[in-house]
């Protein structure tokens, strides 16, 4: 073998050999003033898709104020409605989104390429979103960040974006809500499918008193879950598979767990317990999961039992 040859053999692999295309999705706050903010970035090879949305756009606070939340809720619901015209018409459909919705602007289609398409999606946002580029971090630090600022909401809305991403079916299942009655309050429930229906919760704080509110929100939505399990409501949701698990999905991000001090930490460990009691009651699997994406692989495993 010739020294040329060597150094090349030596050289390390190429790891971005998986190709797409990928087009940047913005959003002008005042629709027509040409001023943009990218939301997302839309990436498709030959045989699947993703939408790879900017994490927790509410940062924008600083300039936009209480209007950022109006925002953040129109850049959610501009990635879900781009997952289901992706999931029928690929790239080429989001052109007719486009049409519909007032302010949603295309970037022009471009070649990429990364370890797959969830990794050429990503590299691709940072190109085209300074608030990308600049605070890039994993998913789990993202999810724990707006958590602390946002609450349960957001949690679901994170985990509805990556199951949707890779099973659009899915997307009606999620956010489902029932009244008995005019008078009565509506039961929303997080996501009820064919084999699972789950309220989603965190536990994670940096005080106490946020741990105790934490918790009261948690034995909530086990309550609603009951009243689901216990047949109230299994005839207008339509639940009638006998292997329906009814179960509590606590966000228990590791990463948050340890920059937490000792006695915090004893407070968090006896939250869980108590959550984990309380839902023995009702006969509700308690089930705290590492990650937003741990949430989401579950959820999919599930329906597809």
């Amino acid at each position: 073998m010739s020294e040329l040859a060597e150094l090349f053999d030596q050289m390390p692999k190429r790891r971005s050999t998986h190709a797409g295309r990928w087009v940047p999705i913005y959003l002008e706050p005042l629709p027509g003033s040409g001023e943009r903010i990218c939301i997302a970035v839309a990436a498709a090879d030959d045989s699947s898709f993703v939408v790879t949305p900017v994490a927790d756009l509410a940062r924008f606070s600083c300039i936009y104020g209480a209007a950022s939340a109006a925002l953040a809720w129109s850049a959610e619901l501009i990635v879900s409605e781009a997952q289901h015209v992706l999931s029928r018409a690929g790239l080429g459909g989001l052109g007719e989104l486009a049409e519909r919705i007032e302010g949603l602007v295309l970037g022009p289609e471009r070649h990429g390429a990364g370890t797959g398409l969830a990794d050429l999606a990503r590299l691709a946002l940072q190109q085209v979103s300074a608030l990308s580029a600049v605070n890039f971090m994993p998913t789990t630090e993202i999810a724990a960040v707006a958590e602390n600022t946002e609450g349960g909401g957001r949690l679901e809305s994170k985990i509805r974006q990556l199951v949707v991403g890779r099973q659009p079916e899915l997307r009606d299942r999620f956010r489902r809500q029932f009244s008995r009655s005019q008078s009565s309050r509506p039961l929303r429930y997080g996501f009820v499918g064919k084999f699972i229906a789950a309220n989603f919760a965190t536990l994670q704080s940096k005080s106490s008193s946020q741990v105790s509110a934490q918790v009261d929100r948690a034995k909530a939505r086990l309550w609603d879950l009951h009243q689901l399990d216990a047949g109230v409501l299994a005839d207008s949701l339509e639940l009638h598979a006998p292997s329906m698990s009814y179960e509590l999905l606590v966000h228990r991000p590791i990463v948050f767990e340890t920059r937490l001090d000792g006695s915090l930490r004893s407070v968090v460990k006896a939250a869980e317990e108590e959550l984990e009691a309380e839902a023995d009651k009702f006969d509700i699997r308690f089930r705290p999961l590492r990650s937003v994406d741990a949430i989401a692989d579950y959820l999919i495993e599930r329906e597809a039992a």
